[in-house]
């Protein structure tokens, strides 16, 4: 048997009113009435089948950027450089995530160079270009990752305006497939090897405050 409903039941007394059952409804109908108004129905109100609607709830993915988990302190193991054209930066020199750097000058024009960055046509790693000003200089930063045979090396250029030309420090740092090793804590991921055999978990946002720490005592006469 289908359930009781409150929307069937002023069907059911104009059913009763309807037919030639005029003594029994005008009997039944009140009583009815008031039992069910006590129960929260109200059988005089128009009965609809139509179902509520819902409005969806709109909802948005908005893109994480990695954060460092530690901070980069600059102590008596970096060193500095000081180039002919009048700009001077410091750099690591111990650690597992100290890289390698090296400086290039280009031609605004040059092949390599596309809105004051450097383009060599790597892979850009995620959030892969970005720009960062220091003092009153501003560079463009683009981020790029060569793989290969188990091996991954970063380069993370870093370009200015040097008057006529566009200048570019340039960070390179050896990493590799942590499945190469023994150690169960590198499997899939990308670490830095230690001596021969084994390997470091690190994370990329440390690595990156290491060079931004660096380009960051940039100054320029």
């Amino acid at each position: 048997m289908e359930g009781f409903s409150c929307p069937k039941v002023p069907t059911v007394l104009r059913y009763l009113l309807d037919m030639n059952y005029t003594r029994v409804a005008t009997t039944v109908a009140p009583f009815m009435a008031i039992v069910l108004l006590g129960a929260g129905c109200n059988p005089f109100s128009p009965a609809t089948n139509e179902p509520t609607a819902v409005t969806p709830v709109a909802t948005s993915t908005t893109p994480t950027t990695p954060v460092a988990t530690s901070t980069t302190t600059i102590d008596d193991t970096w060193d500095s450089y000081s180039s002919k054209s009048g700009f001077t930066f410091s750099y690591p020199t111990k650690g597992r995530l100290t890289p390698e750097w090296s400086i290039d000058n280009h031609a605004t024009n040059d092949a390599k160079i596309l809105n004051g960055c450097f383009v060599d046509g790597s892979s850009e790693r995620a959030n892969g270009r970005t720009t960062l000003t220091v003092g009153g200089t501003t560079f463009c930063v683009t981020r790029n990752a060569d793989p290969g045979a188990g091996q991954i090396y970063y380069s993370d250029h870093y370009a200015f305006e040097n008057g006529r030309t566009i200048t570019v420090i340039t960070f390179t740092k050896h990493f590799t497939n942590g499945s190469n090793y023994d150690r169960e804590e590198c499997h899939g991921k990308t670490v830095v090897p230690v001596g021969t055999n084994d390997c470091a978990t690190f994370e990329e946002a440390d690595y990156i405050n290491v060079l931004d720490t660096a380009i960051k005592t940039f100054t320029k006469e």
